[in-house]
């Protein structure tokens, strides 16, 4: 935002009424912009006001507006800023600042039409061209592909008026990787960081889309770069850690280094300690919260969906912390099963730990560890007796401050647990799936009666994989090629939006040449809605787990749709989520210790392809009596581990 304020006082254009403001009025008008510079907020919005009852300048109606708008009253300062453009209708610098203002307020309609006044009045505004680009790509008018094209014409016509523009690059860029074009995406971070060297958010998009290029080494140089810039910084630190995950050279005791170092970095005030003495019955009703930014339409949401909604309410009151209200089918099933709803998306991370305290939980867990959208700072500041990580991101957090991670015996073997600063709890699998629930509709069938004409005798076996294109590695595409190798005559399968694009096909497709898989063995979708994701399935045979970083819904939906999936068991929890679904299914035999075990697997799999082909259903018939797909069953499992945390917690307050 941009004003008066900015050249260091209120400069009125030629022309404009200041000359006729009374000495007093003037002279509170310079103080209030020097109050501004000085970034004395609440001083200088109040020498502002008084001075704007008086007044008709519109430059000081535009500093009062830009001071509310620091200080975070919105309205106010959207109601000040129209005072200015209404007062200076030609000023293109008063509706740029009005545009940002309305957008920042929720309101991007409103923000488009200001921003185009400012472009309309100054055709070289490259900040307003810039803002103008930003907005299109928020309006929720269902016009996404129209709001996107105008949108890169804003941002094009920015970087036209300064080529230095390193906002501009980055929301190119930006606009260039939700359309899945990752190698434009990639060349507009590199001028981002050209156009602004200290700046740490082009290293850090850099390194985000190296990752889902599959160049890790390449990605984790430019988180380097994004941490000598801003060491503190939480996004920088936050993909630090969940990039450890796609690393090959990672293991666990590598990773719980990473999370520990985090945590200890991470000083925050503790709550006071009466706000952990809770009543210690150990067989009273128990108070859980849930603190998740995916109560709604997520993978991540399927996986944890079964102990919330399968819950005892009789002997557990659940409260969930919405800190996204994101509104769909999904989330109003979480709110209809809650005893309570907090929506805390736009609360402090202290103000939502007061709010759990206030409420009296007993058990507080974290659904997300060290992925986006996390609230980990909750927890440091234990409002609860006890802390629990489980589901969203089950590999630790590295605190203290947390009691408890739900795993499994082959998600976190006994020799690595104390490496872990929490306690490991077994579960029957550290991951539970809703099978009909994301959508809330039923998934489709697993048998192939559907395709090719009822039957798919004689086709060649297709080996495939629809995870997320992040994880499809090159050390993934060598270790399927030898499988390819294995079973002449097979192809490989693979979906996900990641793959409309053009570089990523490419790269992929060279890879394989190079492992001696011709190009006519490969099949590359792009991504798909849910229930066509699903179907997708009825063309692969055996799905393959990529390497280091597995799947976990990936898997637990192969399984589902009949298709047996073959993994690759890994150095860290993220590289065993198969192996741990795979081994409470009942089926460890398909988990190889090695390359040449991942293939024989593959080989015998394949050798029995038509009998595959004909127990889809079969399999999930079966499926359906394991720990995973078993929603009441897990979530009893579930219970059992809080009721055993919190008897072990009263036998240790005496």
């Amino acid at each position: 935002m941009t004003g008066a304020a900015d050249k260091g006082a209120p400069a009125p254009a030629a022309g404009s009424p200041a000359g006729a403001l009374s000495r007093s009025t003037a002279d509170l008008a310079r103080l209030g912009a020097a109050l501004l510079q000085a970034n004395r907020l609440g001083e200088a919005i109040a020498v502002l006001e008084e001075a704007a009852g008086t007044s008709s300048d519109p430059y000081l109606w535009s500093n009062l507006g830009v001071a509310r708008h620091r200080r975070g009253d919105r309205p106010g300062a959207v109601a000040a800023l129209r005072r200015a453009v209404d007062l200076a209708p030609d000023n293109s610098d008063l509706f740029f600042n009005l545009g940002v203002s309305e957008l920042a307020s929720g309101c991007p309609e409103r923000a488009v039409v200001s921003l185009r006044r400012a472009v309309a009045r100054d055709p070289g505004h490259g900040r307003a061209w810039n803002s103008l680009g930003l907005t299109l790509s928020r309006l929720p008018d269902g016009r996404e592909d129209y709001r996107r094209a105008e949108a890169f014409a804003a941002h094009r016509r920015a970087l036209a008026c300064d080529s230095g523009h390193a906002d501009a690059w980055l929301n190119l860029g930006r606009l260039h990787r939700q359309a899945n074009q990752l190698q434009m995406a990639e060349t507009c971070y590199r001028q981002a960081a050209i156009a602004a060297p200290g700046l740490w958010e082009p290293h850090l998009s850099l390194a985000i889309t190296r990752r889902d290029m599959g160049l890790v080494a390449w990605a984790a140089g430019e988180l380097r770069h994004a941490a000598a810039c801003a060491p503190d910084n939480r996004l920088v630190r936050l993909q630090e850690i969940f990039s450890l995950d796609f690393d090959p050279l990672q293991d666990t005791a590598s990773q719980q280094r990473h999370r520990r170092a985090w945590a200890r970095s991470s000083r925050v005030a503790l709550l006071p300690a009466e706000a952990r003495l809770r009543d210690p019955g150990p067989e009273r009703p128990l108070r859980i919260g849930y603190i998740s930014s995916d109560f709604n339409i997520h993978s991540a949401a399927t996986t944890f969906a079964a102990a919330i909604l399968q819950h005892d309410p009789g002997r557990f009151h659940v409260t969930c912390y919405d800190a996204r209200n994101w509104d769909d089918g999904f989330n109003r099933r979480f709110r209809a099963a809650a005893a309570s709803w907090r929506a805390v998306q736009d609360r402090t991370e202290a103000e939502i730990a007061e709010i759990v305290r206030q409420d009296r939980i007993d058990i507080l867990v974290d659904l997300a560890g060290h992925t986006p959208g996390h609230r980990l700072g909750v927890f440091l500041r234990k409002p609860a007796p006890l802390q629990v990580t489980a589901w969203g991101h089950c590999t630790g957090t590295g605190m203290t401050q947390m009691d408890a991670l739900l795993a499994d015996p082959v998600l976190v073997p006994a020799q690595e647990r104390a490496l872990f600063a929490e306690t490991v709890v077994d579960l029957p699998c550290a991951l539970s799936y809703l099978p009909f629930g994301v959508p809330p509709a039923p998934a489709p069938p697993a048998g192939l009666a559907a395709w090719r004409g009822g039957g798919a005798d004689g086709l060649p076996v297709t080996f495939g994989n629809l995870g997320r294109g992040a994880k499809l590695s090159r050390s993934s595409l060598t270790l399927w090629a030898g499988l390819l190798h294995a079973v002449p005559g097979s192809r490989l399968f693979l979906k996900d939006h990641h793959y409309r694009c053009r570089w990523r096909r490419r790269d992929i497709a060279l890879h394989l040449a190079a492992q001696g898989i011709d190009p006519s063995r490969l099949t590359l979708a792009e991504g798909s809605d849910w229930q066509q994701h699903m179907q997708a399935y009825w063309h692969v045979d055996i799905a393959l787990d990529t390497v280091p970083h597995g799947g976990g819904v990936t898997t637990l939906e192969a399984l589902w749709m009949g298709v047996p999936v073959i993994s690759l068991y890994g150095r860290f929890p993220s590289a065993r989520i198969a192996a741990a679904i795979l081994s409470a299914c009942g089926q460890a035999d398909r988990v190889a210790r090695d390359a040449p075990g991942f293939t024989a697997i593959g080989q015998r799999l394949a050798a029995g392809v038509e009998a595959l082909r004909a127990g889809r259903t079969a399999m999930r018939d079966a499926l359906a009596r394991t720990a995973p797909y078993d929603p009441p069953a897990y979530a009893r499992a579930v219970e059992a581990a809080y009721r055993d945390l919190w008897r072990r917690h009263c036998v240790a307050r005496g």
